[in-house]
């Protein structure tokens, strides 16, 4: 069971009514988090809600503006103590968002860095949005690279645990497979990229290595 609350009483009701995962929590306070943490509960904190970007993400509606501006240090730091304290934090961005200042697509990749800027390594910021996020779902075919399971993988420039950042720019994104297919890919690997569905005969049939480089 998960619930979406942002304040007490509702999360401390929330957890003694025996949900699965907290999300949201923009004013947690510590009994909140202590709480989650007790029941062995996941907090998906969603920081992306209350950050500088978002607070511009909705020009038509200045209450919203208030409210996130009041809530950015006080969720954060919330998201600070539970990763101190060893809460099984997971991963959300609560997308789709405003057009204003999101493209799609981005609002997961900037929540690894949210996650990133309240303490979290760039490795736990993954494990977050992979293992730890399939676990609090129960999803036991998806989160980790194992034989058995789904073959969800991106290949990219640069080291992201250096940096998470680098998954940001979509330009180092150079390849990105989804069960084992690979729905996207850059030049140098537009080899393993195929059209999964055969096409008409009388329609040219696209040749990933015709404009691949040699």
């Amino acid at each position: 069971m998960v619930v979406h609350a942002h304040t007490q009483p509702g999360i401390n009701n929330s957890i003694r009514a025996g949900v699965d995962q907290i999300h949201h929590g923009a004013f947690i306070d510590e009994e909140g988090v202590r709480g989650i943490l007790d029941r062995d509960l996941w907090y998906m904190p969603t920081l992306r809600v209350t950050c500088d970007k978002n607070l511009g993400a909705w020009p038509d509606r200045p209450w919203m503006i208030e409210e996130m501006s009041q809530a950015q240090p006080i969720h954060r730091e919330g998201a600070r103590l539970a990763h101190e304290l060893g809460v099984k934090i997971a991963f959300g961005c609560d997308y789709p968002s405003s057009k204003h200042v999101w493209q799609i697509g981005d609002a997961a990749l900037w929540e690894l860095m949210e996650l990133t800027w309240v303490g979290l390594s760039p490795m736990e910021a993954i494990v977050a949005a992979t293992k730890t996020t399939a676990e609090a779902y129960r999803l036991g075919d998806l989160g980790t690279l194992e034989p058995g399971k789904r073959a969800d993988l991106l290949v990219v420039t640069g080291d992201p645990l250096d940096d998470v950042a680098v998954l940001y720019d979509q330009a180092n994104i150079n390849l990105v497979m989804k069960d084992g297919v690979v729905e996207s890919a850059g030049d140098e690997f537009a080899r393993h990229y195929a059209i999964r569905e055969p096409q008409p005969e009388d329609r040219p049939q696209y040749d990933p290595l015709a404009d691949a480089p040699d």
